[in-house]
């Protein structure tokens, strides 16, 4: 569940990960999502908000194929 206001579309972006070689490469991985901003999503979702100048809670449902697999999710507006 996103919460959003005054925005008109989110933008959702899956990407697949393999968890033993993220480790390997970078055991301390910091939040910065930066590290993802030069690798094309695996699979996207643009979500049209229904945007009334108040907070909104908008659901955001993984993709049945993606749902038991290891994923960044990153949420654009």
């Amino acid at each position: 569940m996103a919460k959003t206001s005054n925005i008109e579309k989110l933008t959702v972006n899956y990407f697949l990960i393999n968890l033993e070689v993220l480790f390997s490469r970078n055991p301390f991985l910091s939040n910065d999502s930066g590290d993802f901003g030069y690798v094309k999503p695996n699979s996207q979702v643009v979500i049209d908000v229904e945007s009334k100048g108040e907070i909104t809670e908008v659901p955001i449902e993984i993709p049945n194929d993606l749902s038991k697999k290891n994923l960044f999710i990153e949420v654009c507006s």
